[in-house]
């Protein structure tokens, strides 16, 4: 027997031991910390087999080929349980799984209750009618808490959208905040890929804004739009979602309609009605000229950022942050797209306050999206112009 510790723990069994529960131990572990637990369970198993008896009494050569057939076996395994990216796709089910062993769980089942409950106090705007609307592909609905423990509450994916989404692979694991403070969030959403590798994979998308109900910004991937959108805010976390729609098509030159030359057309008198001019067309007349950093004409995207300020309108403290977070009906462009958004938006938002439409209130907190630092700007509407601005849209 044994008399002393260091005998005990010359004893390969009692490695063994030890290395079964450090394994446990870290696997139970979300810090960084579990890593080095594992690798050192790793490393003492290992250790451990290579002076148990049966393989001790081998030759050098089998001793160390049994030996490293171990390590490898059991590297792989904690591999595949630790640093292993799961790839999940969309579910198309409608439903929560009922039979998961997970919700058979009293604590489980009582959150499940807790998100139905606070989705329900949000009214029509988180029904599922709206949701699959608003995202006509799908969606996923978790319960992200502040400790960044990820709950999956809900999944939704139209029938005939299944063949669109099963191109594509995600992993949900990356799911997370990136910042939280009292007012301004950030999330992670998950990594994406097409699996015929026809389009780059997507990694570290982070969107975020105002910690606030409502929707947040996204990305593109192939023929997909991902966004993000906060449904509930509650004491422990958020209500978060993540929705699918097509990505926006890039729209082609309409062609001139040909017409026959041997067919008459005789024409018919028309009073002409000289059309009221839009506030887009008086902006792209009056500042043909964009800021620096723009790399296209006023005429390209003033329409579509004046439609979204336009969206922020019964806001009640409105500003450029609002704006540029509504969703972006066109493909990104140039090597700092989103970059390039935030200059379109500004420039639009300047050129109506010249107009008096709005007056800016400069600001020194600082914007941030995508990743993306940038000068916010708080504004409001003149009231004596707002059914101007609302009627020249």
């Amino acid at each position: 027997m044994p008399s002393t510790l260091h005998d005990w723990l010359a004893l390969p069994m009692v490695g063994l031991a030890v290395a079964i529960v450090l394994t446990v131990i870290g696997a139970r572990l979300t810090t960084n910390s579990a890593n080095g637990l594992l690798i050192a369970a790793w490393v003492l198993a290992t250790a451990s087999i290579f002076v148990l008896p049966f393989v001790a009494q081998l030759d050098v050569i089998p001793r160390i080929l049994w030996t490293a057939m171990f390590a490898s076996v059991t590297g792989l395994g904690l591999y595949q349980l630790r640093w292993a990216e799961p790839v999940i796709a969309v579910s198309s089910k409608t439903e929560p799984q009922s039979t998961s062993p997970l919700q058979t769980q009293d604590g489980t089942k009582a959150k499940l209750d807790e998100i139905t409950d606070l989705l329900k106090a949000q009214g029509a705007t988180a029904s599922q009618k709206t949701l699959l609307a608003k995202y006509p592909l799908g969606y996923r609905i978790f319960a992200l808490d502040y400790t960044n423990a990820v709950f999956p509450y809900q999944s939704q994916a139209a029938t005939q959208s299944q063949a669109l989404l099963e191109q594509y692979e995600f992993d949900w694991s990356v799911v997370k905040y990136t910042k939280n403070t009292a007012d301004q969030v950030e999330i992670m959403l998950p990594n994406a890929r097409r699996k015929d590798g026809t389009v780059g994979t997507v990694r570290n998308a982070v969107t975020g804004g105002k910690k606030q109900v409502g929707e947040l910004g996204g990305y593109f991937i192939g023929e997909l739009s991902v966004f993000g959108e906060i449904l509930a805010i509650e004491d422990k976390g958020i209500v978060f979602l993540v929705g699918f729609e097509r990505a926006p098509q890039i729209p082609r030159k309409a062609m001139p309609p040909i017409i026959k030359k041997d067919i008459p057309i005789e024409p018919k008198e028309i009073i002409p009605i000289k059309p009221k001019e839009t506030i887009a067309a008086v902006l792209i007349k009056k500042y043909p000229v964009p800021s620096q950093g723009i790399g296209q004409s006023p005429d390209r995207f003033i329409s579509e950022w004046l439609n979204r300020i336009n969206k922020v309108r019964s806001s009640p403290k409105p500003d450029l942050l609002a704006v540029i977070q509504q969703k972006i009906a066109r493909l990104p462009t140039g090597a700092n797209p989103m970059k390039e958004f935030v200059a379109e938006a500004t420039f639009t938002l300047r050129c109506l306050a010249s107009e008096g439409y709005v007056r800016i209130k400069e600001t020194t907190v600082p914007g941030r999206w995508l990743g993306e630092d940038f000068p916010n700007l708080e504004f409001e509407f003149v009231p004596e112009r707002l059914n101007e601005f609302i009627e020249g849209l």
